[in-house]
């Protein structure tokens, strides 16, 4: 009876962490003295997922894991890791790398203990410790390997959600190898995937591949039809679609830096004629500039460089950051990283304004269509872009200023 009754009573806890909307209140019941194996696993998964779900998930992660409360959590699971049945483990295991948890005693007996029993695992379990083990830049450890080799041998049968997740684990430790041959397999995964990837965790996955090379042209193929479908919501002119701001600006900002890589190679790729119609219809949906940080309006500077734009767009962008500047806010801009432009003369990419910032002024739409003047091409060197900005867009016998340069000058 008393053990019936104990039975219930942890149930119960399990299903209470499962439920709890606030991390503080899955911290308070995790030192429960009837929390066990089960209600562990289950407090942590719901930890990690409440986490993820915060603004910035690594800030506030650093912040929780830093306390006393969280202190007390692991001892718990250091003390009871033995008791872990495999796929607990690897529950646990991923929700300490959603954590950014690097403990150093709790990890290393993890990554023995893993070790032991790999052989347990199915292909998806083997590639989520592997994701949770290059999270936490445990590549070390002697399970690592055996990971390595377990996922390689089976990488056709990954989902796509998994591929993005590996890859952006495994891009920052510059792992270019093991890059190489899991970008392929998300490109042909991404086309037979059904339901689709999360659309944010597709596009962080292009760009932190891009930050480094260009793209594969199947990789942007499917991130193009991704971003078009994504702006194919209901709704007319900056109301339609599914993007947020900052999404736009990033997608923007991948297509343009791969627009000269297209121009070499026409008429011979398939998107030449699909990234221009895209890229005009992004730069028309751009409208909160205020809600951008300074690092995605560099991001918005770069792209109208590269496009040789003035007019409307330019203009909004140059009053965020002189009101940014007259309300003597401190501006800290991520210069964006070089491009990989496969041309043999690549364009020098612009350097982002270093007293630009993102604070607020909206115009009406008149602004919007000063943008869509012109097609799609590449720059020079975007020195003086305040001033072209300033002057009128026709010339002195009253035609249009036509843009000088192309992809590769």
């Amino acid at each position: 009876m008393v053990k019936e009754q104990l039975a219930i009573e942890k149930e119960r806890l399990r299903q209470q962490l499962s439920q709890t909307a606030d991390e503080h209140g899955v911290l308070q019941l995790l030192r429960e003295p009837l929390v066990g194996v089960p209600q562990l696993v289950v407090g942590l998964a719901r930890l990690a997922t409440l986490v993820q779900a915060c603004p910035d998930p690594e800030a506030w992660a650093a912040s929780l894991t830093a306390g006393p409360d969280f202190g007390l959590v692991l001892r718990r699971v250091e003390q009871l890791l033995p008791s872990f049945e495999p796929l607990q483990m690897r529950e646990a295991l991923c929700s300490l790398a959603s954590l950014r948890v690097k403990q150093p005693s709790v990890m290393m007996v993890f990554g023995e203990q893993i070790a032991g029993c790999l052989h347990t695992f199915n292909t998806a379990d083997a590639a989520r410790c592997m994701w949770a083990f290059c999270t936490l830049s445990l590549l070390q450890a002697p399970a690592y390997p055996q990971m390595m080799r377990s996922v390689e041998k089976h990488l056709n049968n990954l989902p796509a959600e998994l591929l993005c997740e590996l890859i952006n684990a495994i891009v920052p430790l510059g792992r270019a190898a093991a890059c190489a041959r899991l970008v392929p397999k998300l490109a042909e995964a991404l086309a037979q995937a059904a339901p689709k990837p999360p659309f944010e965790l597709l596009l962080r996955t292009a760009r932190v591949l891009c930050a480094r090379a260009a793209l594969p042209e199947p990789l942007l193929l499917e991130l193009r039809n991704a971003v078009a479908h994504e702006c194919s919501g209901e709704g007319e002119g900056s109301l339609s679609g599914n993007l947020s701001t900052q999404q736009i600006v990033v997608s923007l900002w991948l297509f343009v830096r791969h627009l000269p890589m297209m121009q070499a190679q026409a008429p011979f790729s398939p998107l030449t004629p699909l990234l221009p119609p895209l890229i005009e219809r992004l730069l028309l949906l751009i409208t909160d500039l205020a809600s951008l940080t300074a690092h995605h309006l560099c991001e918005v500077l770069y792209v109208l460089a590269r496009l040789q734009r003035s007019g409307g767009l330019l203009n909004r962008l140059l009053q965020q950051v002189e009101q940014r500047l007259a309300m003597g806010l401190g501006l800290e801009f991520a210069t964006p990283s070089p491009s990989p432009n496969p041309s043999p003369n690549p364009s020098p990419s612009p350097s982002p304004n270093p007293s630009a910032g993102g604070a607020a002024a909206r115009h009406g739409p008149a602004a919007h269509h000063a943008d869509a003047r012109g097609g799609v091409g590449a720059v020079r060197d975007p020195a003086g872009l305040r001033a072209r900005a300033r002057r009128p867009a026709h010339g002195r016998g009253g035609a249009p200023r036509a843009y000088r340069g192309d992809a590769t000058r």
